[in-house]
């Protein structure tokens, strides 16, 4: 312990004389100059105390620096976990047949025998409004996910992220395809906070129709969320929807 004394005042030692002349040194040529550098050379000191370990010495600045690459890890942690939880959103890219020829985007095609419609920008293909019939007025999002999830072909629908109505909205499709008054239910994914929330749309008429989506080819695979889309685009979006 001796010896770890006699390290530790000699580094205080040096660090305050270096501080010290190195602020002299600086002082004709600002006040502010001298005080910054000063300071740096002072966190630069600290981050070189010796600290006692099993028959060594550690730096300070080695143990804060593996300090905050934990709290890095177990932020990332929750947010990793839910990403699992979320890979088997979908089974595949959903079969279907393209009927006609695309309107501003939008194909027309055969799911069996449904129909459902293909954004060809986003790859995303949304069905017709499923109209809930639960005896409770809110859809739960879990019952909700699992009545798309259920749609045939079983395993190949999802109830849409906030993010893939954000895209719904920007490519029309609330004025292609035939679109229901009740409101409407989808998920909002929060990876920092690792949790999936649900989001309620109140329409004009009252109740609740789901609008499942699935994917083709041209989509990611676990489809899109908030990440996928520009900050300012999600930011308006939610704009628009406080005010209405």
């Amino acid at each position: 312990m001796s010896l770890f004394a006699a390290v530790l005042a000699l580094t205080l030692c040096v660090g305050v004389i270096l501080i010290v002349a190195l602020y002299r040194g600086l002082r004709p040529r600002g006040k502010g100059l001298a005080l910054s550098a000063a300071g740096l050379l002072a966190v630069a000191a600290i981050a070189l105390l010796p600290l006692p370990g099993h028959g060594s010495f550690t730096l300070l600045g080695e143990v804060l620096w593996r300090a905050a690459g934990d709290l890095v890890e177990r932020a990332q942690a929750p947010r990793d976990a839910l990403r699992l939880r979320r890979a088997p959103r979908f089974a595949g890219t959903l079969p279907h047949t393209p009927e006609g020829s695309p309107i501003d985007g939008w194909q027309r095609v055969a799911v069996g025998d449904a129909v459902a419609w293909l954004d060809t920008r986003s790859g995303l293909i949304f069905g017709a409004s499923l109209f809930w019939t639960a005896a409770q007025a809110l859809p739960a999002l879990d019952a909700a996910k699992a009545a798309c999830q259920a749609r045939p072909p079983r395993g190949f629908w999802a109830l849409p992220d906030a993010a893939e109505m954000i895209l719904f909205e920007q490519a029309g499709g609330a004025r292609h395809l035939p679109h229901a008054r009740q409101g409407s239910v989808y998920a909002l994914w929060q990876p920092d906070l690792g949790i999936e929330l649900p989001q309620y749309h109140v329409g004009p008429e009252p109740g609740f129709a789901l609008r499942c989506v699935a994917r083709s080819a041209g989509a990611p695979e676990n489809g899109f969320s908030q990440a996928d889309l520009p900050l300012e685009v999600w930011n308006a979006q939610q704009l628009r929807r406080l005010r209405q």
